[in-house]
Parts: structure tokens; C-alpha cells; sequence
């Protein structure tokens, strides 16, 4: 990285006044050699032009976005005082990359001096992941209720898009989408959203592109962290003799879950939905239902609208009554960002959560812990909790006739949260092709 380095910079600037004023009449210069050019050679091995006659100057430097160590985001720094140069800024998230500066020869209210303005040039730490800067936050928990906790949440990274056909069969060696053809005029055929997946497969896409990358997976299944351990993972179709409805099943299914030997997808079942998650470490995972509703409404910027990232669906969001002729996905990213640089989080395919939610009417969080809560989740232990095992996506899709914020802050109604019986509506009906995910990853100040 190309960083401003104290011991450089006055030779740096001098040169390159001297340089601005010779060549270029004092003018506001676009293309400047950048302040360092390495770790060794570069400025220093430039003899030094005399420099221009008014030789005071300031320089203000604008961490743009970042911070520097005092906590100011612009700093004043005058040759003719006894100020030290600033450390170099930082800004979580973020690696600074160079500095680009411009001089003016006359500013007003500055007299005699000369100004130049560094601003810091950042690059994301991790391409594709957004920095969501942690903070509080209001969060609706009930159906269709007006009550509401007030949570914290530490720092993460998001998606900026939803996982592409292509990012999901590179990890896994295969393209379960539906929609796997006929892109829309324009649109790249592999930069559309994977769909048709199951919350089990989501956990196995973490794990081998945390392990592909080289990061810690977070998820363990049956006592490993390796997904090739884990077995096949269950779809619908194991189920096809076990469809029930709510709270609705018989005596068979009850003496299943009574005997101590069950029968071998039943067991599977219960082994993949009691996975554990380590939230410290670093590779990719599920976001959690607080962190999507965080991000979907801006994060620490607290955005009011009506969807993620404006009051106007169409701005933001492929959906049923704008795309009611063919009903099908659209390449990732199309459609404005919201207010953190994430896109779609409001329509083209429902995105799974982590949690596995315990009530479809009453969402709890766990243990009443509101740091980085988690919503009380289902695990199956007996008939009941079979035939009402739930699986939680949110923002909507290309299906949905509508979204909409009620102004109250309730998950429900913000985020068109959807959710899917496993016994009712097993994977692969025609519904969990509007089905996708997104990842997140946790915050490591490092």
C-alpha cells in the first residue's frame, strides 16, 4: 500500500509544489504523482527543484471516511508551526491506498500560505463485503405488533449482493436455480441470483468458501466444522411420507419421535438442525435476522424509507406487479444500492437467516440477551417440533405482489419475511425458487 509517511512527506510536497508552480501556473492539478512511490527509491531519489519564492503553506488532510488517531476526520498542519504530521488515518472496513492532493496558491482567508488537501484513497478490505459499522438499534420482534426492543450490534460485513449462480457452483460444483436460463436482454446469465437451494445447503456453501478462502468456517454439524463430514444434507423429498400440517399428525409420527432409534432421515434431520454457529469466527455464515434488518434499514445511518434504500420500490426492487410478465430473477445489482452499498435486499429472491424461528406468530429473543441478539430458535425433539420446523427468509422476491415499511419498525412488515414448512412445503415445490441467500462475515479489528 502507498501510505503517507512522515519522514517522506516534506520532500514529497516540496517537490511537487515546487513542480505545480513551475509547470502549472498555480492551477488545481487532476493528475499528481501520487505521494510515495514504495517502501524504497521513489521521492527521495529526485533532486529537489528551488522552491517558489512564498514557500509557507498548509496542508489539510481529509481522512475521508476514516478517522485519524485523535479522533478528527481533517487535520490542519502549517510549515511555519511546531505541529508533528499526523499518523496516518483508519478506517474500519477499509485499507488506505495513496493520497491524492491539490494546491491552490491563493485560498481565501489563508493570506500568505499556499493550501494543499490530501484525501485519503481507500480500497475495501474485502472486495464485495460491505462494512456495517455496529450500533443501536430499534428492533420490531412481534407479528403484525407494535412492540419493540432496543438492541446492540457489533460491527460486520455484508454481501453486497445476493450469492450469483456463478459464486455458488464455483464452491459447490453444481447450479441448483431454477432460473438457470434465459436472462432477461442484457443481463449476464451467471450474475443471477442462485435460487432453489435449502437452508441446509446454505450452511454447506459458508463452510467450503470459508475453508476455500482460507478463513475459519463458522458452522459445526455433527461435531465438525468440515462439511464433507456432515453427510447428505436433507431435502423435501425425505419427507414426502411425514407431510403434515401444523400441529397436525398422527400417533405414527409420535412413536417415532418417542423411541429411542428413529428412523435414518429423521436422525439426519435432527443432527443438521441442532448446527452450531461460532460467531467468532472469521469465514462466512448467515446473517442473523437483527443484522438483516440493521443493514436493510441502513445501519448506523438509520434510513427512514420505505424499502431498502428508497420510498420507491421501483428505484430499489425487482418484484411481481413490476415484472409480472415472465416472473423470473434478474442479474444481481441492477437496481439502486441502499444508503450502505448493499443491493436488493428489498425483492429478487428471499434471502435465508440463521435462526430457525420458534413461532411463526411470536418471535422471542433468546436468553433476553439484546448484544448481538439471536431469536429463540426451534430444535426437534419431538412430533410437534417436526411438523413446525420453520425456515426464515427475508426481503422478498420476484414473486411478492408487494413490501412495504408500516412506519412502526416491526421486522415483520420491513422486511416481507417468508418462511417455509419442511413437511408442508418441502424444498424444491414451486415457491423455493424464489429462494436465495446472502452472506455476512464477522467484524475482526485487525
Amino acid at each position: 500500500m502507498k501510505m503517507l509517511r512522515k519522514q517522506k512527506l516534506c520532500a514529497g510536497f516540496f517537490i511537487s509544489l515546487a513542480v505545480i508552480l513551475l509547470s502549472y501556473g498555480c492551477k488545481q492539478v487532476e493528475s499528481l504523482p501520487s505521494v510515495e512511490t514504495g517502501e524504497s527509491g521513489g521521492n527521495e531519489e529526485i533532486e529537489e527543484p528551488p522552491v517558489p519564492e512564498k514557500s509557507n503553506f498548509c496542508i489539510i488532510f481529509d481522512a475521508n471516511g476514516g478517522t485519524f488517531p485523535d479522533g478528527m476526520e481533517v487535520i490542519q498542519f502549517y510549515d511555519d508551526s511546531n505541529d508533528q504530521l499526523p499518523s496516518d488515518p483508519v478506517r474500519p472496513g477499509h485499507n488506505l491506498i495513496d493520497w491524492d492532493y491539490v494546491l491552490i496558491e491563493n485560498p481565501q482567508d489563508y493570506n500568505s500560505y499556499y493550501l494543499v488537501k490530501y484525501t485519503a484513497k481507500w480500497e475495501e478490505k474485502y472486495p464485495g463485503m460491505k462494512y456495517v459499522g455496529g450500533g443501536d438499534f430499534s428492533f420490531g420482534i412481534g407479528y403484525a405488533s407494535s412492540s419493540s426492543e432496543n438492541v446492540t450490534l457489533s460491527s460486520f460485513y455484508m454481501a453486497e449482493h445476493e450469492v450469483t449462480q456463478k459464486e455458488f457452483e464455483e464452491v459447490m460444483g453444481y447450479n441448483p436455480s431454477y432460473f438457470n436460463t434465459l436472462p432477461y436482454y442484457g443481463e449476464v446469465q451467471e450474475l443471477r441470483p442462485v435460487e432453489n437451494i435449502t437452508w441446509f445447503e446454505a450452511l454447506v456453501y459458508c463452510n467450503r468458501r470459508s475453508i476455500k478462502e482460507g478463513l475459519t468456517p463458522c458452522y459445526k454439524i455433527k461435531g465438525s466444522y468440515n462439511p464433507d463430514d456432515w453427510g447428505n444434507a436433507p431435502k423435501g423429498e425425505d419427507y414426502e411420507e411425514y407431510k403434515y400440517d401444523f400441529n397436525e399428525y398422527d400417533e405414527t409420527l409420535i412413536e417415532i419421535f418417542e423411541n429411542d432409534s428413529k428412523p435414518p432421515e429423521i436422525e439426519n434431520l435432527i443432527a443438521w438442525t441442532k448446527a452450531e454457529c461460532n460467531f467468532q469466527a472469521d469465514g462466512y455464515r448467515l446473517p442473523t435476522a437483527v443484522e438483516f434488518f440493521y443493514a436493510y434499514t441502513g445501519g448506523i445511518n438509520k434510513d427512514k424509507y420505505k424499502y431498502s434504500g428508497s420510498n420507491s420500490i421501483n428505484e430499489v426492487a425487482w418484484y411481481k406487479i413490476y415484472d409480472s410478465f415472465q416472473l423470473s430473477t434478474h442479474q444481481v445489482g441492477l437496481k439502486k444500492s441502499n444508503s450502505l452499498g448493499i443491493y436488493d435486499m428489498t425483492g429478487n429472491v428471499c434471502e435465508y437467516l440463521w435462526e430457525l424461528p420458534f413461532d411463526y406468530f411470536d418471535f422471542q429473543i433468546a436468553d433476553n440477551n439484546m448484544v448481538n441478539p439471536l431469536m429463540k430458535s426451534r430444535v426437534i425433539d419431538t412430533a410437534a417440533d417436526f411438523v413446525n420446523l420453520l425456515f426464515f427468509a427475508c426481503g422478498g422476491s420476484i414473486y411478492d405482489e408487494y413490501l412495504y415499511v408500516d412506519g412502526r419498525g416491526s421486522l415483520f412488515f420491513d422486511n416481507k419475511i417468508e418462511f417455509s414448512l419442511l413437511v408442508r412445503e418441502p424444498v424444491n415445490n414451486s415457491y423455493s425458487r424464489y429462494w436465495g441467500m446472502r452472506v455476512v462475515r464477522t467484524y475482526k479489528d485487525d
